[in-house]
């Protein structure tokens, strides 16, 4: 009884509402270098000295910024600059890099030790970098604390005339306040960002920004306006070119069916975006997880929890190795929801690992 009591609690906030999105604004589609290929030239770079250094810090910066559609500006080296900014520049491009890769700890871990560089010396980096602190807290289920940085972000990009990180700020803003939920605030941000960015003209951050005013207008209930969203942002995805975010806005275009009531469609679209995904030479593993959710929430919705258990056992395993703790937490809960009507056991069990 006392489950089906809070089950029937968080219906109404939807089962969608605790996702963890994947919002990779402006990154890049994954390049073929590895992890272990920075994580070893970045323990060089802390180990020489001179020109070498110098050297060593330009080719780290020209992989870690390989394809980066967000730092669409050059970083470069010269030999006459000072240690601090050489670094500053080094260390950016690793967050960049781990930030593009869903690796949230060693892009907190960077983005602590460009910060402090940043802050007096080039206004657009430092933007950049608060952005992606809001966001990895949030990635982390840091909610209160993603909250102030992404207030912190939105006054900065305010104060020196940042319209493209000013959007990111308020997006994030938004996704903060749409996971909370307050969703009337979240409305609020979310179309801040699209009237800056309509301001900017179309960039690599207007899908971004439309697909999450998809989503956050699915929840709401205004499934009609979701799917006009939805489709701008999967075309403004297509016309940059850009496979991940076509991928992320038939997820969430799977939702707006699926608040519209027609789980068949949200089923399908939901399938395609898996499909999609493991078609690249490189699968997304977060982008993955996200689409995989998506397929059990429709199934969940269409009464056939014992199909939806494998897929989020599967989103589970993925979500882990990203260390998207927020995601694991609520996939718990909807395997609660999957088990619930023949195995009540493991509904039970699920439901201890949630709490």
């Amino acid at each position: 009884i006392l489950y089906s009591k809070i089950n029937s609690v968080m219906k109404k906030f939807s089962l969608f509402s605790f996702l963890v999105l994947l919002i990779s604004l402006s990154s890049s589609a994954i390049t073929g270098t590895s992890l272990q290929t920075i994580d070893s030239l970045l323990s060089d770079y802390y180990q020489t000295s001179g020109h070498n250094k110098y050297a060593l810090g330009q080719r780290i910066i020209d992989l870690c910024i390989d394809g980066d559609k967000l730092t669409d500006h050059s970083l470069h080296i010269n030999n006459n600059q000072p240690t601090d900014s050489a670094d500053l520049l080094v260390y950016f491009a690793a967050e960049r890099f781990y930030y593009n890769h869903t690796y949230f700890a060693e892009c907190l871990e960077y983005i602590g030790k460009a910060m402090p560089l940043s802050e007096n010396h080039d206004e657009n980096i430092h933007a950049t970098l608060l952005c992606d602190y809001c966001y990895c807290l949030y990635k982390q289920g840091k909610l209160t604390e993603a909250a102030q940085a992404g207030q912190n972000a939105m006054e900065f990009c305010l104060h020196h005339n940042q319209p493209l990180q000013l959007a990111r700020a308020y997006l994030y803003l938004a996704i903060v306040n749409y996971s909370i939920p307050q969703i009337d605030q979240a409305k609020l941000f979310v179309e801040k960002a699209i009237a800056i960015d309509k301001e900017i003209g179309m960039n690599n951050n207007t899908h971004n920004i439309l697909g999450i005013a998809c989503e956050i207008y699915s929840f709401a209930g205004e499934a009609e306006r979701a799917i006009d969203y939805g489709n701008k942002a999967l075309e403004a995805a297509r016309t940059i070119g850009y496979d991940e975010g076509v991928v992320n806005h038939l997820s969430q275009l799977s939702y707006a069916y699926n608040r519209q009531g027609d789980y068949q469609r949200g089923l399908a679209t939901a399938r395609q975006a898996v499909e999609a995904v493991e078609q690249m030479e490189i699968p997304d593993r977060n982008l993955l997880a996200i689409s995989l959710e998506y397929v059990a929430y429709n199934l969940l919705d269409m009464k056939r929890g014992d199909e939806a258990v494998p897929v989020l056992l599967r989103a589970i395993d993925l979500e882990r190795a990203v260390g998207n703790v927020r995601s694991v937490c609520y996939d718990y809960k909807a395997q609660a929801e999957a088990y619930e009507p023949s195995n009540p056991r493991q509904a039970v069990a699920a439901l201890r690992k949630y709490i």
